[in-house]
């Protein structure tokens, strides 16, 4: 029996050095787990979205929008400034500019307007002194032109041989490539101490191409009812032009 009990004393021994060396290694691991860094976990190794916009991209973005607005600004600023075109009524036509260095004063806007005719351009001499005198009677049709207008209105006792302001000149029949005679609508007459009258005459047509003049100044000789003129596109050659009369209302 006392043999027995002395085998067991190592076998006991051996349990306890095995407990606790099995401590000892549970310490050690849970030391080395405290100090080492942590493995991320496999859920959140998957990145986030990043929610701010770089630099650059967000600069040429602020570039892009700041331009678009120049634009949008300069677009209404061209358009404010840019003059409203004249509606064209169809069929009217456009109205032509007077050549260079004739002025175009407020009373003859309505009336002098150049455009291509049949065959011929207008306004021709008649339907512009028309307008600016406001005489319209004595239409004599496909005959109608300055001398016969000037002897309609005569039987109607609407001439007289003395100019004054507002009346139209009429020339008679002459050589200068004037066969139905040519109308002047007069601006102002001005009587002189001779008993000539300096006459300041508006016109179109006068080279044949429906131009207007506004600055013709002639002499008028009442005794020999001729005009000489001064000033204008017919200076050089315009002397001792007959004058038919003059038309009034």
């Amino acid at each position: 029996m006392v043999k027995s009990s002395t085998s067991m004393v190592p076998v006991a021994l051996l349990a306890v050095i095995l407990g606790v060396t099995g401590k000892s290694a549970a310490v050690a691991a849970a030391t080395s787990a405290s100090t080492s860094p942590t493995t991320p976990k496999a859920a959140s190794t998957a990145p986030k979205r990043a929610t701010t916009v770089p630099a650059a991209s967000r600069k040429t973005t602020e570039q892009s929008a700041a331009a678009e607005t120049k634009t949008r600004g300069t677009k209404a600023a061209v358009v404010a400034k840019a003059p409203t075109k004249p509606v064209r009524t169809a069929g009217k036509p456009r109205r032509a500019t007077p050549p260079a260095g004739e002025p175009l004063v407020a009373e003859n806007a309505p009336c002098y307007e150049r455009r291509a005719g049949r065959g011929r351009c207008e306004p021709q001499c008649l339907p512009y002194t028309r307008c600016r005198s406001g005489i319209s009677s004595c239409r004599t049709g496909h005959e109608n032109g300055p001398v016969t207008w000037f002897r309609c209105e005569q039987a109607r006792g609407n001439t007289s041989a003395e100019p004054a302001d507002g009346r139209v000149l009429v020339l008679g029949r002459n050589a200068h490539n004037m066969p139905t005679g040519h109308t002047l609508y007069v601006e102002k007459a001005e009587p002189r101490d001779d008993g000539r009258y300096e006459l300041t005459l508006s016109h179109t047509n006068y080279d044949r191409r429906c131009n207007l003049e506004t600055n013709m100044v002639a002499e008028y000789d009442p005794a020999s009812k001729t005009i000489d003129v001064r000033v204008g596109e017919w200076e050089q050659w315009g002397r001792d032009l007959r004058v038919a009369g003059f038309i009034h209302n």
